[in-house]
């Protein structure tokens, strides 16, 4: 469930601005609270230091997917 939120999420806001640490910190934060709020977790044997370790991940892991690319200079034919 939430990795298909944060999912389609980042792709509609990645699409449109660059990525960065702060903005994936706050969609994952964003997408988490609405999910808790909305009491799709009531159910849940999760607790909050679970629900922390996931959030981590999904940091590190959209991190990984969003980094910035390096950018090499063009190359001449000459070179």
């Amino acid at each position: 469930m939430f990795a298909d939120s944060l999912e389609a999420a980042c792709r509609a806001i990645f699409m449109k601005e660059d990525a960065n640490e702060n903005k994936i910190r706050n969609i994952i934060e964003q997408i988490f609270n609405e999910k808790i709020s909305d009491g799709q977790l009531q159910n849940s044997p999760l607790t909050f230091k679970e629900i922390t370790l996931i959030k981590d991940s999904f940091q590190k892991s959209l991190e990984g997917l969003y980094h910035q690319r390096v950018l090499y200079p063009e190359s001449t034919e000459e070179e």
